[in-house]
């Protein structure tokens, strides 16, 4: 891994809580399957030493949590440890492709075909009208007409008009 892609990877993971928490019981399968599940849901986690009662240094932990769980140590930070792994990829969706329909363009593909060549042949193409509800405009069939919000508009003495 590069040095690039762990400072990425660092600072991904300066957003995230800690998932896995090593307390007075150390590393322990449990603890191992956890941290395995978490990696391949999420494949960046975060795990937490708890200085006070874990009986191994953070560093330990996350040398053998590494090694349990086939992931890369990131970064070891106090009583804070990040842990990476890629996730498989999964070859059904890069083994098969869908094939291409023989029955011409989709409607979208269409649609921006015909766009293209009114534009070649010098033709406008229709604008959505961007003054709609303006002052001076007339409103759109069917609209509410518009509400006056605020506060009143105070005259020179001070009363409402």
């Amino acid at each position: 891994m590069t040095g690039k892609q762990r400072a990425r990877f660092r600072a991904q993971a300066n957003a995230l809580e800690a998932i896995v928490h090593v307390g007075k019981s150390g590393v322990t399968p449990a603890l191992i399957q956890q941290a395995d599940e978490a990696l391949e849901a999420r494949e960046l986690i975060k795990v937490k030493v708890l200085l006070d009662s874990s009986p191994a240094a953070p560093a330990e932990v996350a040398k053998t949590l590494g090694e349990a769980t086939r992931s890369e140590v990131i970064q070891v930070i106090g009583g804070t440890v990040v842990l990476y792994r890629a996730k498989p990829e999964k070859q059904e969706k890069t083994a098969r492709k869908p094939a291409a329909r023989k029955g011409g363009l989709s409607a979208g593909k269409k649609a921006a075909g015909i766009r293209k060549t009114v534009r070649e042949k010098g033709g406008a193409e229709p604008k959505k009208n961007a003054f709609a509800g303006c002052k001076g405009m007339a409103p759109a069939a069917g609209a509410r007409p518009a509400r006056k919000t605020g506060t009143p508009r105070l005259s020179r003495g001070g009363r409402h008009q």
